[in-house]
């Protein structure tokens, strides 16, 4: 049996009016592991980011932190507590 990733993101797809930030992004990453995002300006790494911390939802795609799809509970899947 598979183990739950801490992040696992499917077919993500960020659209700022016409711009498209991120386009059909899928990964995962297991608990523990050290990641990161680089890229030149403009490719999505910030947009990425601010779906992973709930401030912005996907155009499109799947988004689930540690088991919890961050549309279905977002209050659950948020990172830290709103203060």
């Amino acid at each position: 049996m598979e183990a739950i990733p801490a992040i696992d993101i499917r077919f993500l797809r960020v659209d700022y009016g016409d711009f498209v930030a991120v386009d059909d992004l899928t990964l995962k990453v297991p608990h523990g592991e050290v990641f990161g995002l680089v890229g030149p300006n403009g490719a999505g790494k910030t947009s990425t980011f601010k779906v992973l911390a709930t401030l912005l939802e996907p155009t499109y795609g799947e988004v689930i932190l540690s088991g919890v799809d961050v549309l279905e509970d977002i209050e659950t899947a948020r990172p830290c507590p709103p203060t």
